[in-house]
């Protein structure tokens, strides 16, 4: 709803009145919709789960990448793969393959990344990003299965069941659907 417009005074301005009116209009800011956790929530958290994490020992490359799906998520997971844990001066360092588009997401989300890795008990100061190709650990759902051809004595009963059918195009799209649901079996 538009705020309504007030009259300008004809007469010069009243200056205890304009001081009134800007310390009336500080204390009248606008609230931020929804707050966010301070920055020191991370290092709480991790005070927290440190003694019960204290007997574990660090996660080799091998078993951050059975679990990567479980620390970063599923989106993450199929964007990136970690390649290898390295040592340097500052601490153990990740290197992570990451498809190269999403790169730059996944270097803004390298603290949280980081975060999640050490919650997990891998014990990592730093995060190297590589661009490349991740592999695939299994096939996305709309690739098809392969079938097994057909013998040559089935192929001679499909071939025998359709001749009786005179439209060519017709009997070639029915024994393709033939060899399609015959080769599944």
């Amino acid at each position: 709803m538009p705020r309504p417009r007030l009259p300008r005074p004809a007469g010069p301005l009243n200056p205890d009145m304009e001081r009134e009116a800007a310390l009336a209009l500080e204390g009248a800011r606008a609230r931020p919709l929804r707050r966010h956790a301070p920055p020191q929530a991370g290092a709480l958290a991790q005070k927290i789960v440190a003694p019960i994490l204290a007997g574990a020992r660090e996660k080799s490359i091998d078993e951050l990448k059975r679990q990567w799906g479980e620390i970063v998520g599923e989106k993450l997971a199929q964007l990136s793969v970690p390649e290898k844990i390295s040592r340097s001066p500052q601490g153990r360092i990740l290197t992570l393959k990451v498809v190269g588009p999403a790169a730059p997401f996944v270097q803004h989300q390298q603290g949280l990344i980081l975060e999640r890795c050490n919650l997990a008990g891998a014990d990592l100061k730093g995060l190297s990003i590589l661009q490349g190709v991740v592999a695939r650990a299994k096939a996305s759902g709309n690739v098809r299965p392969l079938s097994q051809p057909l013998s040559a004595g089935e192929e001679r009963a499909l071939a025998a069941a359709l001749a009786d059918i005179e439209n060519p195009r017709l009997r070639a799209a029915l024994m393709r659907l033939g060899r399609a649901v015959n080769g599944r079996r």
